[in-house]
């Protein structure tokens, strides 16, 4: 799912060389694919007149042991169902670590120990299954199945996570099967792993599946010492890992991170069936009511685990770390340490799975590399440089026409020229130059490419110049330059790398070149009218089965007023830009897709956008537009402020959110006026918009305190709602979950920033009603117990009268929510975040539960300590697992963890 303005041929801005570890890869792959003693056994099909439903079953059997050329190196007495190639197998050998030990070093450095005496001391070998589920053909090119014997750049890049899987159960001796369900079109395709894994876990102590885009990182570490080192123990039905310690992952009514399905070890115990069970028939509503709409709906099964199971099978479900089970790019917490998930970026799988491979291969090598190496470095071939990327992403002239210099992209288009038999032979590529420097806002690029063209001997890529050529999205080069001023984070890593870089200045440069290039390429003739055709135009690029309702999906107008001037939106209407377009969205641009369960929006106006960037010079030129055609009695079509999209948000609470984390990295004197002026425009036009719901129950000062509470350190929540409040907020409107303001701020103050005393006196002053409990049944005084950031904020609701012996509907008081304490890592205005030692949060608990003790007296503290729940834990028994989990915690954290700095905070910001 992608933005309007979206560019999938946007490169890293590290820079690859071409390396011999390609080649070593390939020869890897040739062992799977070609060696005589290796088969895909085992596959496992359900028959193609039975479709698949919540209810089928998989037609499973275990696959039939076969003698073997090569023993698992686990058990080299027992005989394997693969035949391992000798080459590989002598490759990797000498890497495998036993079961017992007590230490693991990664390839990262990282050193991580036994939290107790091992487990499992023995190979379980057959007793484990390594699963694959697929309903598509593997049998094209590139799949597994593909007896062409592709190279490795031709395969597709599941089936290379496929064959990690693959490889991992053959050198350890345990059972592998592809399961191959077929489509069903009322559910989506991940929901297959569910019944597959239900019937195989009927034959096998462990099942362990995988997404293909899932890989194991470490081909030598057996399962069992990983089971060993997560402390799987006998009444363990499943593990899972958690998403990245962020709040784009967090389930907000819930305040969990939310767990991950790409990678799962289910177990087989009492309750696996009735588990599986549960998971497979959520979407009957029988159980579950409500559960239909996870049938397409994203995150789809993983959204069943996370809205009901962990829940209902608490002791059952075993979490594992985001860092050790699970990958997210510029995350330092989840780096994927023994299974590397490559979901966000399928794209890097294949150089994940080459660095897996590179590992073995590189040692044997260093022994015969050649002394001389500045001579090989010295012979690369116009081959070698012209050659596209494994990507376009990676793909030389990609990377220097987005961030290189004239004089680098030069040299590389002498060598195009020179070699023309070579060009002939990539002519199967097509190059988009001039839309990559414009998604970049490389000025001198762009000069470069439009006056080489005007030269006599011009040899420039096909497409390179075309100012009206339309990429494989549809989009033209003025629309990729309107894009760019969206898209800021895109490249905002230039100004990250430099250590001694203002990322403000940086900021303001960036947008003043994009809106340079933008009247450069108007000056050249391009058009101000041009849009980005609906998707439908363009399915087979965008998989997803989105219904845009034949609305493009942005136009010149629409990107650029996000942070344009007056006099670039006023050109751009001058010359018959359409005010009211309305278009299609795969996916905000910033977080807005977790208020409101419709992932896909439409009727998205030029106002919205305007609005939602705080650019109040493009939102008065709008008005005063729109008001002008008004007087003259000119059809405008409806009054844009007062027209929903299609999940009912007006302009205003698209204002409320606001542009996402990375404003919050401007100073509040530069951005108040903004907000304040943003706020004025829209409500002065429509005063009745101040309390209009969104389709969610949400209104504009419940958006408020969503998003400007994030921003750690700043004034942005106090002065966006107290704005809002003059102009007649009203604070006890409550969402459809019964959440008032107060609510919502604790849930989303997750930065570890206090909510400032002066908003709460605030709220108060406006009649906020401290004691209103939402749906669940929590009030304000449960919501700030539990986060630990809000100690003062706990401190202020009891001062102001807050009941701290109301009672949710799980039968807890605001000492259950304290006990069960949660703290997330501090994040700071610059982008950086604090990783809190396993000190600083048993402090902060401890603070917590003084103060509620402190509220009620020692006596009655004492008696609400020993109150159950409604499932018979008292808040001292659930103190006393937050402590141990915590401490579990920390023995897994000796590798790298504690207090530290550093960038990356999970998604890549969404401007």
């Amino acid at each position: 799912m992608h933005s309007p303005s979206y560019n999938p041929r946007w490169p890293r801005k590290k820079t690859y060389s071409i390396v011999v570890g390609v080649a070593i890869a390939s020869i890897l792959l040739i062992f799977a694919y070609r060696s005589p003693s290796v088969s895909l056994r085992g596959i496992v099909s359900t028959s193609s007149d039975d479709p698949y439903s919540p209810h089928a079953k998989a037609t499973y059997t275990k696959p039939t042991h076969l003698s073997s050329s090569k023993t698992s190196a686990q058990n080299p007495s027992s005989s394997s169902v693969f035949d391992i190639p000798a080459g590989l197998y002598e490759l990797i050998e000498p890497h495998f670590h036993s079961i017992t030990a007590q230490n693991f070093t990664s390839r990262t450095g990282k050193v991580f120990q036994l939290p107790k005496a091992a487990r499992f001391t023995k190979p379980l070998g057959k007793q484990i299954l390594i699963m694959d589920v697929e309903s598509r053909d593997i049998s094209g090119p590139g799949g597994l199945l593909d007896d062409s014997a592709p190279k490795t750049g031709d395969m597709q890049g599941l089936t290379l996570g496929r064959l990690n899987h693959y490889m991992f159960a053959m050198l350890h001796g345990y059972d592998y099967q592809l399961v191959q369900l077929p489509e069903d079109p009322t559910l989506h395709g991940t929901w297959n792993k569910v019944p597959a894994m239900r019937e195989a876990i009927k034959h096998y102590e462990y099942v362990v599946f995988l997404d293909g885009d899932a890989i194991f990182t470490h081909l030598h570490l057996p399962l069992e010492w990983l089971l060993n080192y997560w402390g799987i123990t006998n009444d363990t039905t499943m593990a899972l890992a958690e998403d990245p310690n962020d709040p784009f992952f967090l389930n907000v009514k819930k305040l969990n991170i939310n767990l991950n399905t790409g990678f799962v070890i289910a177990h087989q115990t009492p309750k696996s069936e009735e588990f599986f069970d549960a998971w497979m028939t959520c979407p009957d509503e029988h159980r579950y009511p409500g559960c239909a709409m996870w049938k397409l709906t994203h995150t789809h099964e993983q959204a069943v685990v996370n809205e009901y199971l962990r829940y209902d099978y608490p002791e059952q479900l075993h979490i594992l770390p985001c860092n050790e089970a699970n990958r997210y790019m510029n995350s330092g917490d989840c780096e994927g340490e023994f299974i590397g998930h490559y979901w966000p970026y399928k794209e890097e799988l294949p150089g994940g799975v080459k660095e897996v491979m590179d590992q073995y291969f590189w040692p044997p090598l260093q022994k015969g590399y050649s002394h001389d190496r500045d001579h090989i470095i010295a012979s690369y071939s116009p081959e070698a440089i012209l050659a596209p990327g494994e990507t376009y992403r990676d793909d030389t002239f990609l990377v220097a026409a987005t961030h290189g210099s004239p004089e680098i992209l030069r040299v590389l288009l002498d060598v195009y020229a020179a070699a023309p038999e070579v060009v002939e032979r990539f002519d199967r590529r097509q190059l988009y130059l001039l839309h990559d420097a414009c998604s970049a806002a490389n000025l001198d690029i762009v000069h470069l490419f439009l006056d080489s063209h005007n030269s006599q001997d011009s040899q420039l890529p096909l497409e390179t110049v075309n100012l009206h050529a339309r990429d494989e999205i549809g989009k033209t080069p003025i629309l990729e330059a309107a894009a760019s001023l969206i898209d800021l984070h895109r490249d905002a890593d230039e100004a990250e790398e430099n250590e001694g870089a203002d990322w403000i200045e940086w900021v303001r440069d960036r947008i003043a070149r994009g809106e340079q290039l933008i009247h450069f390429l108007l000056d050249r003739g391009c058009s101000a009218t041009d849009d980005i055709p609906p998707a439908a135009d363009f399915g087979p690029f965008l998989n997803d089965t989105a219904v845009d309702n034949g609305q493009p999906r942005g136009g010149v107008l629409g990107l650029a007023v996000s942070r344009a001037s007056g006099r670039l939106v006023q050109r751009l209407i001058d010359l018959g830009a359409d005010v009211h377009l309305k278009h299609h969205q795969f996916h905000d641009v910033v977080s807005l897709h977790f208020l409101n369960r419709e992932f896909y929006k439409h009727n998205i106006t030029t106002l919205d956008t305007a609005s939602l960037f705080w650019n109040f010079e493009a939102v008065k030129l709008l008005l005063d537009h729109l008001n002008h055609r008004s007087k003259v009695q000119i059809s405008t079509g409806p009054d844009l402020v007062s027209f929903p999209d299609s999940t009912g948000r007006f302009p205003l609470h698209l204002a409320a959110h606001g542009p996402g984390i990375s404003e919050c990295r401007l100073p509040d004197e530069e951005i108040s006026f903004r907000i304040t002026e943003t706020f004025r425009l829209l409500l002065e036009h429509s005063p009745t918009s101040i309390n209009l719901p969104d389709d969610a129950g949400s209104i504009p000062l419940h958006y408020v305190a969503r998003t400007h509470t994030t921003c750690g350190g700043s004034q942005h929540a106090e002065l966006a709602i107290r704005t809002l409040l003059e102009y007649g907020a009203d604070t006890t409107i409550t969402d459809d979950s019964g959440r008032t303001v107060l609510h919502i701020v604790g849930y989303s103050s997750l930065g570890c920033d206090p909510v400032g005393t002066g908003l709460l006196e605030l709220l108060v002053a406006h009649g906020i009603n401290i004691n209103h409990a939402d749906q669940r049944g929590n009030t304000a005084l449960h919501v700030m117990a539990e986060n630990l950031c809000h100690i003062s904020t706990a401190r202020f609701l009891l001062d102001n009268g807050a009941d701290i012996r109301a009672t949710n509907a799980k039968g807890e008081t605001p000492f259950h929510a304290g006990a069960r304490g949660k703290l997330f890592d501090r994040t700071h205005r610059d982008g950086t975040f604090e990783k809190l030692t396993i000190e600083d949060r048993i402090r902060a608990h401890e603070e917590t539960m003084r103060i509620l003790e402190e509220a009620v007296g020692r006596d009655n503290a004492t008696m609400m300590m020993s109150q159950p729940n409604l499932e018979g834990k008292t808040p001292q028994k659930l103190l006393e697992e937050t402590r141990d989990r915590w401490r579990e915690l920390k023995q897994r954290m000796r590798g790298g963890g504690g207090r530290g700095r550093g960038r990356g905070r999970g998604p890549p910001p969404r401007e």
